[in-house]
């Protein structure tokens, strides 16, 4: 499936890429200010909980991504928390 969504979203003009991931992302937090780091993004809020596969198994569902280290709960995890890079960037794919 996961290269199936890529595919698609590979061939959409800006418009329907916009359309594609408002379907996926119901909230984008920001911080007031820009961190250090040169990151804007506190956190992700998904519209419906994302799976997360490890060794093309589901490992557990999230419901958004957070930038900020001092909130997380269990079903909004940190990117520290991700096993690889690898799982970050095909969440990045979605």
């Amino acid at each position: 499936m996961k290269s199936r969504v890529y595919e698609l979203k590979k061939n959409q003009i800006d418009a329907e890429k916009k359309q594609f991931m408002q379907a996926f992302i119901e909230l984008i937090d920001i911080f007031p200010e820009r961190r250090e780091d040169g990151n804007w993004i506190r956190n992700i809020k998904f519209q419906f909980p994302v799976p997360v596969l490890r060794d093309g198994k589901e490992v557990v569902r999230i419901d958004g991504i957070s930038l900020d280290k001092e909130q997380s709960d269990e079903h909004t995890v940190t990117l520290e928390k991700f096993p690889t890079l690898e799982t970050v960037c095909l969440l990045s794919r979605v």
